[in-house]
Formats: C-alpha cells, structure tokens, sequence
C-alpha cells in the first residue's frame, strides 16, 4: 500500500517506488493531503488491518497537530507485521522525527525532490528514473531548469481528481521515456495551455496587494484547476513586484510562494509546513465566508484570509532565503 501527496511529485515519487522498490509487484495508492494524512491511514487500517504487508508514505510531512495521532496508527501497522517506509523532502521538526522513527524506516533529504529521495534509495537506476526525477524536482522546487517540467506540470493537472492522477501514475510506471509520455499527453496539454493562457488576464485583475509590517503580500483566491498553482504564484510574483504570493483555495488549502522570504516559517505559524520558497497550510474557513464566496461575495473569504496570514507575517517577518539553495 502506497500513501502518496496529490501533486506531481507525489505521483513520481510513487511511480518511482513502484519501478524501483516493487519491480512489476500488485499495489494500491491513496492520493492525499498533509492535513488528511491520519484520516487516509486510519481508513486503510478498517479496509485492510493486518492485510498490509507494506506501508509505503511518499512526499507528505506530518503537521505539529497531527503527528501523535499518525504515530498511534503507525504503531498499529507495525504491531500487525506490516513494515512502514516513509520518504520525504521536507524540512521536519526534530521531535516529530525522532516521534515517527519509532514506528517507521523514515529518509529525509530536502537536497532533493520526494521523487529523488525515492531514486536515491534504491541501487538500480535508469534512464527515465533520472529524466524522471530532473522534471519532477525543476516543478516542485520551484527551478524550472528542465525543459519537460512545464509540459509534465500541465499533464499532472489536466484532471485534479483521483482517477487522473491514477492514469498519469500508471503512464509513469509502465513508461520508457519521459519525452514519450509528454508526446502520449499532447493532445491534454494543449486543451488546458489555451484555457491557461485566457486565465492569466483573469487573475492579473484579481490580485490583491497588501503591506505587511514593509513586506508586499500579493494574493488572489483560486477558483480554475486549468492553471497551476506554482504557475500561477510565479506569475503574480511577477507582475506585482510582491515578496510572498498567497493563493488560497476556497476550500482551506492555501499556498505560499517566494523568491525572498522563507515561506516554510509562515506556513508552520498556519499549522502547514512545506520548503523555504514553497510552502503550504491549511485554513479552516467559517461557513459564513463559505456561504458568501459561492453566492459570489469573494471578497469577504479573502479579506478573512488575508487577515490571518498577515498576522502570522508580522509575527515571523521576512527571513532572507539563499536562492541558490531550495531546502
């Protein structure tokens, strides 16, 4: 059984374990959140129990409020015989760690993507892992330095839902080049690069900018899955001149972006975590903000949001991040 983030790396990475550690062995994945992490685990544990011979968790970091609970289920696993592996890139509070290794075989390398910690765990390697992990990294550690990771980033999101990501998982597991997976994803990359490229304009008009304590915020609230959330961020940090990009989701899910400033300490001050120029939280939105933001008053969530976070930001401040590093 495989546990594995939503988001391109964590189909990689999963894809990578199935090539490297499973060699054409039967499998299950579950596709989930940081947030959702116990709730998925406890639901394989009523499914399955003591059927799980191997529970493998790629690119996903437990929060500081829910990793005693995963710790409880961890050790419900491994007293049933199961042998728990969990590989992960990012930045891991110590106690947390040394909580979880009681309970799991757990590498950490933030030099890499979750896709690389998977490659570099194994002795066998080939070609498409290598072209493999160069795209996933360039995407998830905000590079951009492979020619392919923009074409793989817009394949991974033509669908947000979980039977897409089974396909692409699939797609990577049983391909032989990663050129050809793109070439197999044409016709879906360009479906979703035209509604990107009208999206653009939409949200250009739609970010707010807001002075934190000297530091620019610049945010807008998410509504279309044609337009990654990395592209998007990239984008407004752009045009607006700001320190920190904030994309919230309506949902709770908001992410953080930067060239400058360690996101990673905000995203923590949120209850997320994440790396220094990409991070990520979830927010629990009131029902009143909810309610409003879908008979179309935007603007209430936002200002809810931005509020929050702006609070953490004073608390924090900008911490300068060394962009020739991306741990």
């Amino acid at each position: 059984m495989l546990v594995t983030h939503t988001d391109i790396d964590g189909i990689g990475s999963a894809a990578a374990y199935i090539r490297l550690g499973l060699r054409g062995g039967r499998y299950a994945v579950r596709f989930t959140e940081p947030e959702d992490l116990p709730v998925t685990l406890e639901e394989i544990w009523d499914l399955y129990g003591d059927r799980v011979g191997r529970l493998v968790i790629t690119d996903l970091a437990p929060n500081i409020g829910n990793y005693e609970r995963i710790g409880v289920i961890l050790r419900a696993f491994r007293d049933r015989g199961a042998r728990v592996e969990w590989y992960d890139h990012h930045e891991w509070d110590q106690g947390v760690l040394k909580h979880l290794t009681d309970f799991a075989s757990i590498r950490v390398d933030r030099s890499t993507c979750a896709t690389g910690v998977v490659a570099s765990s194994f002795e066998t390697r080939d070609g498409f892992i290598e072209e493999l992990v160069s795209a996933v990294c360039s995407i998830d550690l905000w590079r951009f330095h492979d020619p392919l990771s923009p074409w793989l980033l817009r394949l991974s999101i033509y669908r947000k839902d979980d039977l897409w990501r089974s396909i692409m998982l699939k797609t990577l597991v049983r391909a032989d080049s990663l050129g050809g997976v793109i070439e197999w994803g044409r016709q879906y990359i360009e479906k979703i690069f035209d509604k990107e490229i009208r999206l653009y304009n939409y949200y250009r008009d739609r970010a707010w900018i807001t002075a934190v304590d000297g530091i620019r915020l610049a945010s807008l609230v998410k509504r279309h899955r044609e337009i990654s959330t990395s592209q998007l961020a990239h984008y407004i940090l752009s045009i607006s001149g700001s320190d920190i990009a904030l994309i919230i989701n309506p949902r709770g899910p908001l992410s953080l972006r930067s060239r400058r400033c360690d996101v990673r300490i905000i995203a923590v001050g949120l209850g997320g975590g994440g790396h220094r120029p990409a991070a990520g939280a979830y927010m629990r939105i009131p029902l009143l903000y909810r309610i409003l933001y879908r008979v179309g008053l935007e603007g209430a969530l936002h200002r809810y949001v931005v509020s929050r976070v702006s609070r953490v930001i004073r608390a924090t401040g900008c911490v300068r991040i060394d962009n020739s590093t991306n741990g």
